[in-house]
């Protein structure tokens, strides 16, 4: 890969079967008007004609001339003792632009410096024109080369209409806005198709990451892609690998740029895999169409063009109009439910994926539609995760004191956040078929509390046990491990009735409810 991104970056933009480049060129026979418009004959007495009259006259440039004039810029193109260049966007160049966040107060400064961008500090014909990088007046500079048929395109965007002559300089019309110059997080944010993966950038706090990016080629999924995909559905970890599997560096070959994706595809019989800053490979091939990703997962967009560089050249990226998946997030899910997992042997190997309703030191408590299982891991869950984290366990089934158990080997958070809802049934419901709610949350309304004498909740042993009687008449125990300690141990034992909500387990035929939390238990 990276002696073939060696090569030259612009020679290449046409593969007749891949990729159509929306530029319109300009015709080298068509006419090239090289008059001002007016006399401008200033010697006779009359007015000169200014680059900011021609910007304000045609109907064509009339969001340039916005730009121009909220940049505080104007001034730039009304200053009759200047002698400059102007490659002006055309009104369909602005096409794709965010022009609220370009015309925004707070971003007067950036826009300033694209329009200066846009200016060449002298008078350049396009018979003076030639291949290379020219100085603009912000610093950078931008890259003219030569399409097949030679005109002259200005960082890939080809000249409308040429040589527009005013007496403080000449201005070029050209289908594209200049934003090579940028950052690749600010061209994200003008580009109206990327509002919604610059918001997912945000909110990962991916930001600065996309701001120290060099040699990045970024495969950015549209607003539409992006919308559709439900980031409940992810971990924010997740998310952040899959915004990071869309992103190839390649700190010797630079930024892949159409031509260099065409020729490594030309050089693989139609498809090539390239490894992304996620670590898996994304796969490209060539279609009918276009170019395909990933089997069908996304295709270049095609419509406006590519090669959106930023930088100065150091990155590009590429619209697409779906969202990619690593291979990992698309193996086939080996999880069975809760229920196929208690009919199990003892040592069978199983694999679940079920949502924790509450973690109680070696032992969580966590449960699918089907019912509930407290998975054990001997070194302990604190920290490992939360109440409403949906995990993949991996382990093997085990039964301990009549409990059926997961012994964990190992476990994955797939989404955080989730809601366990307690289902409120009677005591005698829960003694009628203990094993039918083993594992899972309920809650006890209108119980008593045997209180033994103590006057605050004790653990561990025959001290953190505690007889309770609901309006069934039948009773249970609701217990507080000594090594498993709840919050509930050391406040006062309530006089009245309450209700009891916690997970369910058993001790041979001593049947527990587990409250945990200070709101497992709610004086009525």
């Amino acid at each position: 890969l990276n002696t073939m991104l060696r090569g030259s970056r612009m020679a290449v933009y046409l593969l007749a079967m891949a990729l159509v480049l929306s530029l319109a060129a300009c015709d080298s026979d068509d006419p090239v008007s090289t008059e001002p418009p007016g006399n401008g004959d200033d010697d006779n007495g009359d007015e000169p004609t200014l680059l900011a009259d021609i910007l304000g006259e045609r109907d064509d440039l009339t969001t340039l001339f916005t730009a121009v004039e909220e940049s505080g810029q104007l001034d730039l193109t009304a200053n009759p003792d200047a002698d400059i260049t102007v490659f002006a966007p055309n009104n369909s160049a602005f096409t794709d632009i965010n022009l609220g966040a370009a015309l925004d107060e707070d971003n007067e400064e950036l826009l300033s410096a694209v329009v200066q961008y846009h200016v060449l500090p002298s008078r350049v014909l396009s018979s003076g024109l030639s291949e290379g990088d020219v100085q603009t007046a912000a610093g950078d500079a931008i890259r003219v080369t030569t399409d097949d048929e030679g005109n002259f395109l200005i960082n890939g965007n080809a000249i409308a209409e040429a040589d527009i002559e005013a007496d403080n300089g000449v201005l070029h019309v050209i289908d594209g806005l200049l934003l090579e110059n940028r950052s690749l997080p600010e061209r994200l944010g003008l580009t109206a198709s990327t509002e919604s993966l610059v918001n997912l950038a945000v909110d990962l706090e991916l930001a600065e990451s996309f701001g120290e990016a060099s040699d990045w080629t970024l495969f950015a999924p549209i607003n539409e892609a992006i919308d559709a995909v439900d980031p409940n559905d992810f971990t924010e970890d997740e998310l952040e690998q899959i915004l990071l599997y869309h992103v190839i560096v390649d700190e010797e070959g630079g930024p892949i740029d159409s031509g260099t994706l065409v020729e490594l595809l030309a050089a693989s019989d139609g498809e090539v895999s390239v490894p992304t800053a996620q670590g898996e490979e994304v796969t490209f091939t060539q279609t009918e169409g276009g170019i395909e990703i990933n089997g069908g997962q996304a295709n270049i967009v095609l419509e406006g063009g590519v090669d959106r560089f930023t930088d100065n050249f150091a990155n590009v990226f590429h619209l697409i109009d779906g969202v990619l998946l690593p291979p990992s997030f698309t193996e086939e899910d080996e999880s069975i439910s809760i229920a196929e997992a208690r009919d199990l042997e003892d040592g069978t190997p199983v694999e679940v994926r079920a949502t924790v309703s509450r973690v109680l030191g070696v032992d969580a408590y966590f449960q699918d539609e089907t019912g509930g299982l407290q998975a054990f891991d001997g070194g302990g869950w604190e920290s490992a995760f939360d109440d409403g984290d949906e995990v993949r366990f991996t382990g093997e089934m085990d039964t301990f004191n009549a409990a059926r158990q997961l012994s964990v080997d190992d476990f994955e958070i797939l989404s955080s956040g989730n809601i366990v809802e307690p289902e409120v049934i009677t005591i005698a419901e829960y003694l009628a078929d203990p094993e039918a709610f083993q594992g899972r949350l309920v809650r006890f309304e209108g119980v008593t509390i045997d209180d033994k004498g103590d006057d605050v909740f004790q653990a561990g042993g025959g001290d953190g046990s505690y007889d309770i009687t609901d309006g069934s008449g039948e009773t249970a125990t609701m217990r507080f491990n000594r090594d498993t300690t709840s919050e509930l141990v050391g406040e006062a034992i309530p006089d009245g009735t309450v209700t009891v909500t916690g997970p369910t387990t058993r001790r041979n035929d001593d049947f527990r409810v587990l409250p945990i939390r200070m709101d497992d238990l709610i004086e009525e």
